[in-house]
């Protein structure tokens, strides 16, 4: 064989080899990544998650890019992905979230919540507090840079902590219609007919209990529990207008273990469990999915939230569990509290029974529980249109 036969056959032999040593170490990568994912799936099947969600929640995690803002067509990938991370960071392993559903209007009073919630998060006395991921569903297109914008004001560099577990998804309204005029075409029909009887409806900072607009932004939190749920994740949802004093997850947690929903007692006997829509835990169970789909598909927005819910649960016989008043007290048990009760002994604080923003600030100024700088108070007072520089949707175009 010639002298150039033998280098190009050495040459060949060389590039065989050193492609078998790539394929032996990709091989390895591949089979290091398959025995992680499977100590991961075999932590969280230990807390009672499905194959299927584990499987939904890791694809999604590989195509996931995350903003500031998340993309509202991407809604399950940037909860579950917020899940993952906040997992691993703090060894959780129950996939849950705290939500918000919330406009510009009542943005002062979302603020506040928050801050109670990072007080308790940074606190150099209380050490053990780990916050459940926090999303905050926008009902308008400026509120998520307007949250950025005032958390940044008010808290500067110390809202770290906060900021690392707070997603904002913009525009959540226009997911809203899109699934009523799909899943509920009927209360899609009732909302056009609202809207063009008043073309000023406004989610304005003073809007009072019954209003269009209120009914309008209470309903859409049925649409977040349902959303959130299908996601495979587990939802704390809660109003606006509560305060946090301690961490309610061991409170929660402890009830959960009984009961797939746990709620605040409304101690109103117009409702037939007592139990307050503002303030609920529901488990990601078959049975709590099958439940908000079926609130969706007879929602009535002439009717409040609260009373479609309680209704429901108490129809199907559905066990739910109420939370002590002295621990959860709301609007009208807070007025009944001293001072020594309400902080020596609840967890936290729901301003309800108070129709107004205002009215609901003061009750947490007069607790020592608003703690958003006063010069802060540039926020719209005229309030936000819900369909913001949008035309008036059609059956056909949504």
């Amino acid at each position: 064989m010639p002298k150039s036969e033998y280098s190009r056959a050495g040459s060949s032999s060389a590039r065989r080899k050193k492609k078998k040593t790539r394929s032996l170490s990709t091989s390895l990568v591949a089979i290091i990544s398959v025995l992680a994912l499977l100590v991961w799936w075999e932590t969280k099947l230990q807390d009672g998650g499905s194959i299927r969600s584990l499987l939904q929640a890791y694809t999604d995690s590989l195509v996931f890019h995350r903003d500031r803002d998340e993309d509202p067509t991407l809604f399950c990938p940037a909860l579950q992905k917020a899940v993952l991370r906040h997992d691993a960071t703090t060894g959780t392993r129950r996939m849950a979230v705290h939500a918000f559903v919330c406009n510009s209007g009542h943005l002062p009073l979302l603020l506040n919540s928050l801050i109670s919630i990072q007080r308790l998060v940074s606190s150099a006395v209380v050490h053990d507090v780990v916050w459940m991921p926090i999303i905050v569903l926008a009902m308008n297109e400026d509120l998520c840079p307007q949250l950025w914008q005032r958390l940044h004001k008010q808290q500067g560099s110390n809202n770290k902590n906060l900021r690392n577990i707070l997603l904002c998804i913009p525009e959540y309204d226009k997911k809203i219609l899109e699934e009523m005029q799909t899943d509920a075409n009927q209360t899609y029909q009732e909302y056009l007919s609202i809207f063009k009887q008043s073309k000023n409806m406004t989610l304005t900072d003073t809007a009072s209990w019954g209003t269009e607009s209120h009914k309008t932004l209470i309903n859409a939190k049925l649409f977040a529990l349902r959303d959130i749920l299908h996601c495979g994740i587990d939802t704390f949802l809660t109003d606006v207008d509560v305060v946090f004093l301690k961490d309610p997850w061991p409170y929660l947690e402890q009830q959960e273990q009984d009961h797939d929903i746990v709620g605040q007692n409304d101690t109103n006997p117009t409702y037939k469990l007592n139990l307050n829509s503002g303030f609920m835990y529901w488990r990601d169970t078959s049975q709590n999915r099958n439940l908000t789909q079926t609130l969706i598909q007879n929602m009535i927005l002439d009717r409040s939230d609260q009373t479609q819910v309680n209704e429901l649960l108490f129809d199907r016989h559905v066990p739910v569990k109420i939370l002590p008043s002295i621990q959860f007290p709301n609007g009208n048990i807070l007025g009944q509290m001293n001072d020594t009760q309400l902080f020596s002994q609840a967890v936290a604080v729901h301003a309800n029974w108070n129709n107004h923003l205002d009215d609901k600030t003061q009750v947490f100024k007069s607790r020592n529980l608003w703690f958003v700088q006063e010069e802060d108070h540039e926020w719209n007072t005229t309030g936000t249109v819900l369909l913001q520089d949008r035309q008036t949707p059609t059956a056909s175009n949504g």
